[in-house]
């Protein structure tokens, strides 16, 4: 148990010291903390000190759950996570860890009920992945409290998240490849997921690429913005979420042609007096230079896939095919992962 005694410091001024409970190495801490006013209300506060202690060796404070919340999202994840990942994080927050345990204080979290939440939550038809991005999010938020020493512990740490199984990867054949391009030619997706299989861009830097990252003399785009959806910015644009993400890639002869022709076809559209296209319009867009939002892509390579009879590839997967042709054609996989 927590102990603690009031010194005299001077007229009406007192010294609060105490030891912690051990921590999560095991040590116990000395404290103290020096107070003005009388004897009495000292004792006083030191009392509801050790009494707080005593309730709990998990925690220093007296915030619930929710109030943590508001200040970490305040404090840290709106100035340390991306936009998109700050979204799917207050997803998490409202949807599961506000109605269930915000108005629980941090002192009397327990893992036994985080595990029981875990488990009914599975029963009641939320995927394993769904449980899991929960779990790792929840354990986050309580290891940051440790850092900012508003728990002594993370009650997490003795909690085991569901098995989650790998998404298969599945990488098309040649035949497949060309059949999808193929399905894909006369749509508005022709280019998108020619660059995905042919220069391995994820979704998002598919979108954002804009023709001033274009260099067909060099024949190669530098990858310098991605596109997501967010909740009331469905075509959020910003920088690759890391620095390795931003990097110059190779196209080949096909995908230079490709990318020349849709040049063409856009500066006669929008810029008829010879000026060339502005380099900041979106290298993928529709007919109209409409932006193409990151779900409708989804959505359209999803509708070309089942039309020839690939409906079980993601458009991920372009991405896996990608390197296995780099692998295929002699490519080092250092190299080949650097080009990803």
């Amino acid at each position: 148990m927590a102990t603690g005694h009031v010194r005299n410091r001077g007229r009406n001024k007192w010294q609060l010291m105490w030891t912690d409970p051990p921590g999560p190495d095991g040590k116990r801490k000395q404290r103290s903390k020096t107070i003005d006013g009388s004897r009495t209300e000292a004792e006083a506060e030191m009392a509801e000190i050790i009494t707080r202690l005593n309730r709990s060796p998990y925690a220093t404070t007296d915030l619930t759950l929710n109030e943590y919340l508001d200040i970490w999202l305040r404090d840290y994840a709106e100035a340390a996570v991306a936009s998109r990942t700050l979204q799917g994080y207050k997803s998490i927050i409202r949807n599961h860890l506000r109605p269930t345990f915000g108005s629980t204080p941090l002192v009397d979290l327990e893992p036994r009920h985080i595990q029981a939440y875990y488990t009914s939550r599975i029963r009641s038809g939320l995927s394993p992945q769904t449980v899991t991005h929960i779990h790792r999010l929840f354990s986050q938020l309580l290891t940051q409290a440790v850092k900012w020493r508003m728990l002594y512990m993370n009650v997490l740490e003795s909690i085991s998240p569901p098995t989650v199984r790998k998404p298969v990867m599945n990488i098309l054949t040649r035949d497949e490849l060309q059949l999808l391009i193929a399905e894909a030619a006369s749509s508005e997706y022709h280019l998108p997921i020619h660059l995905a299989a042919y220069a391995g861009l994820r979704r998002s830097e598919v979108l954002g690429l804009q023709w001033r990252h274009v260099d067909l003399k060099g024949g190669f785009v530098r990858v310098e913005r991605a596109m997501v959806g967010l909740i009331g910015d469905p075509t959020h644009t910003s920088q690759p979420k890391s620095e390795q993400s931003r990097r110059k890639v190779p196209i080949a002869r096909q995908s230079q042609d490709l990318l020349r022709a849709h040049y063409q076809m856009r500066e006669i559209q929008f810029a008829p007096k010879g000026k060339g296209v502005p380099k900041y319009f979106q290298v993928c867009a529709r007919p109209n230079g409409d932006i193409i939002k990151p779900d409708a892509f989804s959505k359209g390579f999803k509708k070309i896939a089942n039309a020839c009879g690939l409906g079980h590839i993601r458009l991920h997967d372009l991405r896996h095919t990608y390197i296995s042709m780099m692998l295929a054609a002699g490519v080092g996989l250092d190299q080949a992962q650097a080009l990803l």
